[in-house]
């Protein structure tokens, strides 16, 4: 049989990056099990409950790598066994193509010859179809080409209005028109950062939060997003331990003025007792090495300052149009009583001071 040029370089990194069995730790101590492939810049982690799982490859520790047993199964087995009805389950959930195609090559390189190892190669020929033809899972359906295309342009005629509405501060008929949009095309990075970016003005932080979480599902390195899901889970969860863990991965992707004075603030905020604790040490000094750089006063009570969220750059939305979060170009919204404020990226990093009228 013939193999396409595109076909055999997917083959090729999936050789390259196939993990076997394995244990994933994360620099701030979070240990995911199950199957881990590396794509570019970010590892793909498949858990062992079903969750699907994107992290920057900045943020991994190690990769404890468990062999296949070598124990041998029966020559032939009935197709739809166990061990191919798990695999097929886990490929149908996978969220690229390449992660189905790695997950039946896992399977087929630990499948004898028989019908299991030929129904294994019929599914992973659909998923090589998928890769080369440029597919995109889509609410659970796997679309390319001109369907693709078309439900591009049906999410693009309905984001239209969701400036307008923002800017007249409608910010619940923005929402309702953002997940319109979000039914019909969920995968857009700037997307659900807006939904997140909408509902802190519309002071919903837990929903805030959560579309935060998807934006970094799709894009682990934003800045912008890690920088405001932290300061979201602090001033709201007092979750000091996570927030300096997504400031740091933030200042790793892109540091900003805005963000050493977010930093500053959660290390002035924290307990005593993780002051001393040395697995926050390097949180700390980055936090000071950032506030020389941006000239921040030492002479701030941080611990009382407001809390910067930031907007978005702007960007296409993967099909749809390019959007401008700038709405007010230098001001800010105070939008609780402990001090928490949205203003844009660029009001922070080009204003001498803020000042709260």
């Amino acid at each position: 049989m013939s193999i396409s040029p595109t076909r055999l370089a997917f083959l090729l990194i999936l050789a390259a990056s196939l993990a076997k069995a394995d244990i994933i730790t994360l620099k701030d101590g979070t240990k995911y099990n199950g199957t881990a492939i590396k794509q570019g810049q970010e590892w793909w982690i498949k858990t062992t409950d079903g969750k699907s799982i994107i992290v920057s490859a900045t943020e991994v520790t190690s990769i404890s790598y468990t062999p296949i047993p070598s124990s041998k199964p029966p020559a032939s087995r009935p197709s739809g066994s166990p061990t191919w009805n798990v695999t097929r389950q886990r490929a149908d959930s996978a969220d690229t193509p390449l992660a189905a195609i790695a997950l039946w090559q896992k399977f087929l390189d630990a499948t004898p010859p028989g019908p299991d190892h030929d129904a294994g190669a019929k599914e992973q020929e659909t998923y090589l179809n998928y890769a080369e033809d440029g597919a995109e899972k889509i609410n659970n359906k796997w679309v390319s080409g001109n369907n693709r295309k078309a439900i591009l342009t049906k999410a693009n005629e309905a984001f239209e209005p969701v400036n307008a509405l923002i800017k007249e501060k409608k910010y619940v008929d923005a929402l309702k028109k953002l997940q319109e949009v979000g039914g019909i095309y969920p995968n857009s990075y700037p997307l659900l950062f807006l939904i997140a970016w909408v509902n802190t003005h519309a002071q919903k932080f837990p929903d805030s939060i959560k579309f935060y979480e998807n934006a970094l599902h799709n894009r682990p390195d934003a800045p912008e997003a890690l920088n405001n899901l932290a300061a979201l889970i602090v001033a709201t969860e007092n979750s000091y331990q996570r927030g300096l863990a997504l400031l740091v991965r933030a200042a790793e992707s892109q540091d900003s003025e805005g963000l050493a004075k977010n930093l500053a603030k959660t290390v002035a905020m924290m307990p005593e007792e993780m002051t001393h604790d040395a697995r926050y040490k390097p949180a700390i000094e980055l936090s000071k090495k950032l506030s020389e750089r941006y000239k921040l006063d030492p002479a701030t009570n941080w611990a009382t300052a407001t809390w910067i969220v930031m907007a978005s750059r702007d960007e296409p939305m993967q099909g749809l149009d390019p959007y401008n979060l700038n709405l007010a170009t230098a001001t800010g919204v105070v939008i609780r009583n402990d001090g928490l404020i949205l203003t844009s990226k660029h009001t922070v990093d080009k204003a001498d001071a803020i000042m709260l009228i």
